[in-house]
């Protein structure tokens, strides 16, 4: 996006580009690699199962500085300056008042069947945001111009480490597991 391209930050900000931007619906943690095929699973039987009010469009965007220096879009209100999160505020919050509430129950259910499993995963409340910069305490931002909707149709099972993401898997809401090109592996 090119308003990004406008926006200064201090020297040591850690800048997330858009091409990097992702909405984070559950943090896994670290993963054995024989516990994959089970979350696969669990992931392709939520797909299937998710009903269309999940299959929404985020909008408008806000900018939000939260604990530790990090700045992130979050679905709010249109055309408000920057807001902040206390810094005893945890860094993730409750829901978001403009996430879809079919999005967020979908979401809690998808928890609630990898923990039940034994798997693991962070159950905290769902709050969307795409994050700009971490890093960047000091940083004084405009507020967006308005922004196109981040429409929701699929979601990706990604290995993180070293700040490189690597995309295992997709799925596709009311569908389930597409085609991985990474590893032949399609639809079971």
């Amino acid at each position: 996006m090119r308003w990004t391209q406008g926006l200064h930050w201090p020297a040591g900000a850690r800048v997330e580009g858009p091409e990097r931007w992702h909405l984070t619906l559950l943090f896994l943690g670290s993963v054995a690699a024989d516990r994959l095929d089970a979350i696969d699973a669990r992931l392709d039987a939520a797909a299937r199962a998710a009903p269309a009010g999940v299959r929404a469009r985020l909008a408008p965007w806000r900018i939000e500085r939260w604990p530790r220096g990090l700045w992130v879009l979050a679905p709010g209100a249109a055309g408000a300056g920057p807001q902040q999160r206390g810094a005893d505020a945890p860094a993730e919050g409750p829901a978001s008042p403009a996430a879809p509430p079919a999005l967020g129950e979908w979401r809690d259910a998808l928890a609630h069947s990898l923990l039940e499993a034994g798997l693991p995963c962070d159950a905290r409340p769902l709050r969307p945001h795409l994050t700009l910069a971490r890093g960047a305490a000091s940083a004084a931002l405009p507020a967006p111009p308005p922004l196109p909707a981040w429409p929701l149709a699929s979601f990706a099972l990604v290995a993180s480490a070293g700040g490189r993401y690597r995309t295992l898997a997709r799925y596709a809401f009311g569908r389930g597991r597409c085609a991985d090109r990474a590893s032949g592996r399609g639809k079971r």
